[in-house]
């Protein structure tokens, strides 16, 4: 069994180094015909010595060789046509230069040629077969044309004296371990070309500085492909549209790139490959460019270091599952952690901020906000130092949980919002004040579990207060709507347990169903003489309440369960005792007594483009201005109503009030 694995073993080696591949030897220089045709002329390759223990002849190939055009041997000319496989394999050459004009070096050509310094090559080559000039670690200098295609597998594996090489715009393709270990190489320029990079391509070249820029052609590369290049600065990654091969496990492109503090994704791209910046230890800042739009998992997972980011992307997406989203973490002892980012730029072109893109960096305590529409699903949940931000007058959306358990202290909801999340700033328990100024915005308990809010306060642009808005914050003690509020929706302050005082006078016509339910330390409650109907439970649970003031002349509509308790002491305007009396369910108020105040709160309001002025106490005249400073309207009050205005702000003056309402 012994001699048979020995004899399979010869065979094989046979088979690579065949003993009699020369068929003449011409200044020193092994030839083969390239076929049986050319015996009596024709074209030659340049072949390996004969093999001497399985392996050809380290000592047939010194010194210097110069490969000529062609040869004559026993009065026959032999053009040189290429270079056979293993021709210079393990030789002991220094310097080789082919004059003949052949298209490619061959297979392992110059394998281990441990003393080779230089090659010269013709215009002619264009390509570089697997492991051409494999561990040639003397190697310095290689003359790569413009004519060179290909570059294949493993061709310069551990050349780590090889200082450069040209590459050249017809390449498109540099496959697995080509420049691995070339630790010599200090700069290298890929051509526009590439389309692929493989395995261990360049990696271990740690003698590449500065920066290094990845082409816009690029669609393929593999992980591993720059590992170790531990002096590359700055990564400019300017790939549209590029795919990558490999799992977080493998590490991503630039593992080990121990130096690399910037990375530079150009405006051009479209797309960032899964894991395309992991492990990248001491990256410090990441620009992502304004046309990104699909954004791979992971994409700077292990970047312990890494401090700001500044994203202009427009409207970019993560893909993959964004509950176990680790774009911005990394492990340690077994346990994942947070990049210590602490600066997060959106910039002017971003409308879009992805959802869970700050998840859980509880290092962040800078968010700038510009032109930004969009902020999605727990973009910012859990980032426990983010004490500031400033909302921009362009946002529209702001996705469930998107602050959710932040530090912020206050929040001003601009004009432009039109929707808020379930609990978008929900368990944000240093939240004191909260300023609301959407008038057409729906939410879903947008701070619940946000103990601490104290002070709400809806602006003056605001007709509609939405349902649920301020439900169970029972901490809260002031209360303040703007001077154009109209209705409050159901549930709105539903377990405000903290509110003692209601001020609900103004052009206030409808107060929801549950809007003040279990608000159990209300004392006194104001109604303003516009309101028409108080929701069912709107006051239930409000037992502690003593005094009830309306100034409507006409019972508002309440139900059967609007108040849990009729004990407060009602107080109705002049001759509209008896309308209270007989209006269904108000008549529960009179074993506490009826009291007549007068209705003269004055206010103004807006329906369907006329600016009406309730109770003037001036007289009944009025100004009215548009947001230019210019007098549009003055004159009595009563002609007031009858003019058209076009949608847009205005400010009424009404002797010393002035009231800025919206049409």
């Amino acid at each position: 069994m012994k001699r048979l694995v020995i004899l399979l073993s010869m065979l094989l080696t046979i088979a690579q180094f065949n003993l009699y591949a020369h068929d003449f030897i011409v200044d020193g220089v092994y030839y083969e015909y390239a076929s049986e045709f050319d015996v009596d002329g024709g074209g030659v390759r340049v072949t390996h010595a004969p093999y001497i223990d399985g392996y050809p002849d380290p000592n047939a190939y010194v010194g210097d060789i110069v490969i000529p055009e062609k040869v004559i041997y026993r009065g026959y000319e032999y053009k040189i046509v290429g270079l056979a496989q293993n021709a210079f394999y393990n030789s002991k050459v220094s310097s080789v230069e082919i004059k003949a004009p052949i298209k490619g070096v061959s297979e392992r050509a110059f394998k281990d040629c441990s003393e080779l310094k230089k090659v010269i090559l013709p215009p002619t080559i264009t390509f570089i077969s697997s492991d051409a000039f494999r561990n040639c670690k003397s190697l310095e200098e290689v003359n790569l044309t413009d004519a060179v295609s290909n570059i294949g597998n493993a061709a310069f594996l551990n050349c780590n004296s090889l200082k450069s090489i040209y590459l050249s715009d017809k390449i498109t393709h540099i496959i697995n371990s080509a420049f691995w270990g070339c630790s010599s190489l200090q700069k290298i320029d890929l051509p526009t070309s590439l389309k692929e990079l493989g395995h261990n391509a360049f990696k271990d070249c740690s003698g590449l500085t500065g920066t290094l820029t990845i082409p816009e052609n690029l669609t393929e590369m593999f992980h591993t492909c720059f590992n170790g290049c531990s002096n590359i600065d700055v990564v400019e990654w300017n790939a549209v549209n590029c795919t990558s091969y490999g799992t977080i496990t493998d590490g991503g492109p630039f593992t080990d790139c121990s130096k690399i503090h910037k990375v530079v994704v150009g405006d051009n791209v479209e797309s960032l490959p899964e894991n395309f910046g992991a492990y990248i230890s001491n990256l410090k800042e990441v620009i992502i460019g304004k046309n990104v739009r699909k954004i791979g998992p992971h994409i700077f997972y292990g970047c312990k270091n890494l401090e700001k980011v500044y994203w202009n992307a427009n409207h970019a997406y993560i893909t993959g599952n964004l509950l176990d989203s680790k774009h911005f973490k990394y492990s340690s002892n077994n346990k994942i952690y947070s990049c210590p980012i602490t600066e997060f730029n959106f910039g002017e072109g971003c409308e879009y901020i992805p959802s869970f893109i700050c998840s859980d960096l509880d290092k962040l305590n800078t968010v700038s906000l510009y032109n930004t529409e969009i902020i999605g699903m727990a973009a910012f949940i859990n980032c426990s130092n983010l004490i500031k931000v400033n909302i921009p007058n362009t946002v529209t959306v702001i996705g469930e949980s998107a602050f959710k358990g932040t530090s912020i202290s206050s929040v001003a909801v601009p004009y432009s919002v039109q929707s808020i999340g379930y609990r978008a700033f929900g368990e944000c328990k240093k939240l004191t004040s909260v300023s609301f100024n959407a008038p057409n915005c729906t939410v879903n308990k947008p701070f619940e579990l946000s103990d601490n809010i104290k002070t709400v306060t809806f602006g003056n642009e605001v007709k509609t207060v939405p349902d649920s808005v301020c439900a169970g914050l029972y901490n809260l003690e002031n209360l303040t709507f703007g001077n154009i509020v109209q209705n409050i929706g159901k549930n709105a302050f539903q377990g405000c347990s903290k509110l003692e005082v209601l001020d609900l006078t103004g052009p206030i016509l409808r107060i929801g169903e549950g809007c003040f339910r279990d608000c159990e330390n209300i004392n006194s409650v104001t109604v303003g003489s516009m309101v028409s109907s108080i929701g069912n439970y709107a006051f239930n649970g409000c037992n502690k309440m003593t005094e009830l003031i309306i100034f409507a002349a006409t019972p508002p509509i309440i139900y059967s369960k609007t108040f849990s308790s009729y004990k407060a002491n009602l107080r109705v305007p002049l001759d509209s005792e008896s309308a209270y009396k007989e209006a269904l369910y108000w008549e529960n108020f009179f074993s506490s007594g009826i009291d007549i105040v007068e209705n003269n709160k004055e206010s103004v309001i807006t329906e369907n483009g006329v600016i009406k002025v309730v109770n003037s106490k001036d007289g009944g005249s009025a100004v009215v201005y548009n947001m230019n400073g210019q007098i549009i309207f003055s004159g009595n009050c009563q002609l007031l109503e009858k003019q058209y205005f076009i949608s847009g702000v205005y400010i009424v003056v009404i002797g010393d009030n002035k009231y800025k309402i919206v049409v």
